[in-house]
């Protein structure tokens, strides 16, 4: 794991895990299952995805372009000829980027319907919340920063990816040259990585009981 998705999972568990904690239990346990089935179907069944895009948009362009009236009329040739000058949405060179914005989708369905419910702050909200926003960046980050550095363990749908092969022999390597390369080299070292891990783990803990006590404070503070 880099250090690149290491602030990035801490930055994003934060923000969902306050989100959590201000929308209550009921909207992060909604929301992190309605996250995890669209997580099964990315990481499982992306081909699915993909085929089921580009089969809504076909049925839509076929409809505008009258091709329905042409299989209705028996023109079977001229409905196929269609189909085949239709470019497809979703290509081989895309995928990753339509993959994301199903993400995201599912991530603004949550944030409208955080607008509907109205519940009061709970804690148990903010871990559901934490546990949303590791969701999240196992979901987001494969797709934003391609290769194993982004792929965030998850129990029985996702295993820990395995260090590339020869990075031993590159650190090894780097750590012979300059100032720099021997400082980012014992960054990228397993123990270093988990030292900052824990370290951001702190820091997230150490924001969300802040938030919490500062929003315990402005409700006593209200019905003062």
């Amino acid at each position: 794991m880099s250090i690149t998705t290491l602030f990035l999972l801490a930055a994003i568990m934060a923000v969902f895990g306050v989100f959590g904690y201000l929308k209550g239990v009921r909207w992060a346990i909604s929301a992190l299952l309605l996250l995890l089935v669209i997580f099964i179907l990315v990481e499982k069944r992306s081909d699915t995805i993909a085929s089921t895009i580009n089969g809504l948009y076909l049925g839509v362009m076929l409809t505008l372009k009258g091709g329905l009236a042409a299989i209705a009329s028996g023109d079977l040739e001229s409905a196929a000829a269609l189909l085949e000058s239709t470019t497809r949405p979703v290509t081989e060179q895309n995928r990753q980027m339509v993959l994301l914005l199903v993400v995201l989708a599912v991530v603004g369905a949550a944030m409208l319907l955080s607008l509907v419910w109205k519940s009061k702050p709970s804690p148990l909200g903010m871990l559901f919340g934490l546990a949303y926003g590791y969701l999240l960046s196992a979901a987001m980050l494969p797709l934003l920063l391609p290769g194993s550095g982004g792929r965030l363990p998850i129990p029985f749908l996702r295993a820990a990816a395995a260090p590339a092969p020869g990075a031993a022999a590159a650190a090894e390597a780097a750590s012979t040259g300059s100032l720099l390369n021997r400082l980012l080299t014992s960054l990228g070292d397993p123990q270093s990585i988990r030292l900052v891990g824990w370290l951001l783990g702190f820091i997230i803990v150490l924001i969300l009981l802040l938030s919490v006590r500062n929003s315990a404070k402005s409700g006593s503070k209200k019905k003062g």
